[in-house]
């Protein structure tokens, strides 16, 4: 094996193979598996679909009802405006 970065020194492997005994076992595989399969089963419970499929459908509504508000704003200041118009033309004669 050939290193291209000046001064880093990769070691020879070896022929022996030593088993980690620090390292996380079959237990730890277990523990994570378990993990997995509980994950597995709250994300894809029917309950959980419907939550996200309601928040879903919350956030759409919400979105129409701050545009009908808004439109419903700025239908009120057109009318307000056009109300000033009035005054002022009626003022002016």
């Amino acid at each position: 094996m050939f290193c291209t970065i000046k001064g880093y020194d990769v070691p020879m492997p070896d022929d022996d193979c030593e088993l980690p005994e620090g390292e996380a076992g079959i237990v730890w595989d277990a523990i994570c598996f378990t993990v997995l399969l509980v994950q597995r089963r709250v994300f894809l419970s029917y309950y959980f679909l419907f939550v996200v499929s309601d928040l879903k459908a919350s956030k759409i509504l919400a979105s129409r009802g701050a545009e009908l508000f808004e439109a419903k704003i700025k239908k009120q200041v057109a009318v307000r405006l056009e109300l000033e118009k009035k005054s002022v033309e009626t003022l002016k004669k």
